[in-house]
């Protein structure tokens, strides 16, 4: 009975693990090449008369939304307001631009001189209307380039295709919280040890085993770094294990064969630094083998592992 229940409770780990692997909460994403963006308004409208520029290492908040342009084009926005609890700086360009041309022309400056004359007052306004257009065109063709960093309060927009083959290409990094309730989570998957070391036990010198032990892990996970998958596990498991079982172990075997391979269940437990799929860890836990029980002499006696390199945990819990 008891068997079934920690077959049952391995099963359920294993099903768990399905769900449990991430890598936290991202906080923000960092460009790894320098990117030129466009802005955009509150409403999402694309604004094409300046183009901010950002150098590498520029990082928005990891929130984006995708939008359709007027011209059928998809592009990805980003946030980059209120940095870092900095004051908001409302961006004044634009409206500057515009003000400076449309001042240069001298015409927003005069009022209608055809106030009597409606005809001639419709058509002198259709005229401003024209030249503003004109105006406005011009520089959407050739937009002003400033540097975004500093400047708070923005929308970005940069072409979806764009972004796409940016993170393609791993010039796009996932920057992640460190802090306690984000970086730290529940966490299942699998784990094998590679091998185990046992203490010495009466005649039987110190030994070293390389059992095959499988099982399910259930821990906390806590990342190290905002960037990479840098992590510090603590594991328990429960699983099967094959245990190699050899003559002057136990008296239990049948006469003439020199070793067994009998199934158990085993435990363990320990702290292991994933740095990005890199393990450096530390495991103890026992066996408890089926059939021959005391008979065996490392039977729930504590052994341990150890590695650099190996890695522990199935490729998929990363």
């Amino acid at each position: 009975m008891n068997k079934l229940i920690i077959l049952c409770v391995s099963i359920f780990i294993s099903l768990c693990s399905f769900g449990q692997n991430n890598d936290g909460k991202k906080v923000e994403l960092k460009f790894k090449t320098r990117v030129a963006f466009y802005s955009v308004t509150d409403r999402y409208q694309l604004i094409k008369d300046t183009i901010y520029h950002a150098d590498d290492g520029f990082r928005v908040f990891s929130g984006y939304d995708i939008e359709k342009a007027s011209n059928g084009k998809e592009y990805v926005i980003f946030r980059y307001n209120n940095w870092r609890g900095s004051k908001q700086v409302k961006d004044t360009i634009r409206d500057q631009q515009e003000t400076l041309l449309l001042d240069s022309l001298f015409l927003y400056n005069l009022k209608n001189p055809y106030t009597d004359d409606s005809v001639k007052a419709q058509i002198y306004s259709d005229i401003l209307d024209s030249l503003s257009t004109l105006a406005k065109n011009e520089l959407d063709k050739k937009p002003v380039h400033v540097d975004v960093v500093g400047r708070n309060g923005l929308k970005l927009a940069l072409l979806k295709s764009e972004f796409e083959k940016l993170s393609d290409k791993g010039l796009v990094e996932d920057v992640y919280s460190l802090k306690c309730k984000h970086a730290t989570r529940f966490a299942t998957g699998f784990m094998t040890v590679p091998f185990k070391l046992r203490p010495k036990e009466d005649t039987v010198n110190f030994n070293m085993t390389t059992d095959i032990t499988l099982g399910s892990y259930i821990g906390v996970k806590r990342r190290l770094t905002r960037k990479g998958n840098n992590h510090i596990v603590f594991p328990a498991t429960l699983g099967l294990s094959f245990i190699n079982i050899t003559n002057n172990e136990t008296t239990n075997i049948k006469p003439g064969s020199n070793n067994s391979v009998t199934p158990g269940f085993t435990w363990s437990t320990g702290v292991i630094f994933d740095i990005d799929g890199f393990n450096l860890g530390f495991v103890i836990g026992q066996d408890y083998a089926s059939g021959i029980g005391e008979d065996w002499i490392y039977n729930k006696k504590l052994w341990y592992s150890f590695s650099i390199g190996y890695s522990f945990f199935n490729n998929k819990d990363k």
